[in-house]
C-alpha cells in the first residue's frame, strides 16, 4: 500500500533535506511552510519504535491533508521522494513487508522421562532456511541461565525450513538433553536466504520433566472460546498408549480425526486448526478402549 502527498517543490527541498539528515529512533522535526499561501500543519513528522507513525495535518488552505498515522508494523520502511514534472513533490511511502514465517503456535507436544518434545506450526513462510531452537534453564531470576543453541537446521534435517510456502507446516523436535527436575524454557529463530536471524515472540515456559502420569486425562482445552486455532492436552499413562483423539460437531458427527494409535505415554498436546468450520460448539472426545472424555469447544468467528 502506497499513500502520496503532494507538496510544493521548493517546501520539499527543505523539509527532506533536514528530514533525512536527522531520520532516527524517536526524533520528531517540525516542518511547516513559508507562509507563501502553501503552509502546512505545523505538527511534527514523529518517528518512534515499531510500528512507526507519521502524523501529518491539513492547514486549510487547500492543500489539508488527513490526520491519521501512517503505521507501519515491521521494517523496512522505504521512503521515496521526487519531481512529478509539475511544480510539486512526492512523498510515497511503503511498509507492506510481509513476515518471513507466520508462526501459528509453539507447544510441548510430550514430557517423557529424559526428554520434552517440542511442537510448532507455521502458517505461511517465505525465504525460510529453516529453524534454531534455544533452551535456558528457568527458575528465580537469580537463577535463570542464558539462553544456548541447542539444535541447528543444519545439523538437525528435522529443523529445515520449507523456503516459500503458503500452506501449513507441522515442526517437531525432541530435547533428549534434560535433566529431571529441572524446569526449562524455550525459544524459536528462523534464518532467511540472506542469512538473518529472527526470533519469534511465542516461547514455551517453565516446562519440567517428571514422572509419567499416574492416569488417563482430557486436559482444557486453551484457549476456549477460540478463533481458529486452540491447543489440545491430554495424559496417556504406561500400558493404556492406545488412543484416539475426535472432533465432533453438535450433531455428533465426526469431523476429524486427530490422533489414532499408540502415543508415548506421557503428557501431549495436538494443536486443531478449524478455520474450515462455521462458529458454534464443537466436542473434542479422548477414547481409551473403554473409556471416553469428551469436552466442549467453542469456535467464536
Amino acid at each position: 500500500m502506497v499513500k502520496k502527498i503532494l507538496i510544493p517543490m521548493f517546501v520539499a527541498m527543505f523539509v527532506f533535506s533536514g528530514l533525512f539528515a536527522s531520520f532516527a529512533p524517536l526524533v520528531n522535526p517540525y516542518y511547516g511552510g513559508p507562509g507563501d499561501g502553501y503552509a502546512f500543519s505545523e505538527s511534527p513528522l514523529a518517528f518512534s519504535e515499531s510500528p512507526l507513525g507519521i502524523y501529518y495535518g491539513g492547514s486549510g488552505d487547500g492543500y489539508a491533508f488527513s490526520e491519521s498515522p501512517l503505521a507501519f508494523s515491521e521494517p523496512p520502511l522505504e521512503i521515496y521522494y521526487g519531481g512529478l514534472g509539475d511544480g510539486y513533490a512526492s512523498l510515497a511511502i511503503s511498509g507492506d513487508t510481509p513476515l518471513p514465517v507466520e508462526l501459528a503456535s509453539f507447544t510441548v507436544e510430550n514430557t517423557i522421562t529424559a526428554a520434552i518434545k517440542l511442537l510448532w506450526v507455521t502458517e505461511s513462510e517465505v525465504e525460510n532456511q529453516g529453524f534454531i531452537v534455544e533452551r535456558r534453564v528457568a527458575g528465580p531470576q537469580s537463577t535463570v541461565s542464558l539462553w544456548a543453541e541447542i539444535a541447528h537446521y543444519i545439523t538437525h534435517q528435522e529443523l529445515r525450513g520449507q523456503g516459500n510456502a503458503t500452506y501449513r507446516t507441522e515442526y517437531r523436535f525432541t530435547d533428549k538433553t534434560v535433566e529431571p527436575g529441572k524446569s526449562y524454557d524455550y525459544r524459536l529463530a528462523d534464518v532467511s536466504y540472506k542469512g538473518e536471524k529472527r526470533y519469534h515472540t511465542l516461547m514455551v515456559y517453565g516446562i519440567e520433566v517428571s514422572a509419567l502420569p499416574a492416569e488417563f486425562a482430557l486436559m482444557p482445552a486453551y484457549p476456549n472460546p477460540f478463533n481458529p486455532v486452540t491447543t489440545i492436552s491430554f495424559n496417556i499413562p504406561p500400558e493404556q498408549n492406545t488412543v484416539a483423539l475426535l472432533i465432533y460437531d453438535i450433531k455428533g458427527q465426526l469431523l476429524e480425526t486427530l490422533v489414532s494409535g499408540e502415543l508415548t505415554p506421557g503428557f501431549h498436546t495436538v494443536v486443531w486448526n478449524a478455520s474450515m468450520y462455521s462458529s458454534g460448539m464443537y466436542f473434542v472426545c479422548l477414547k481409551h478402549e473403554q473409556t471416553s472424555m469428551i469436552q466442549k469447544l467453542m469456535l467464536l468467528k
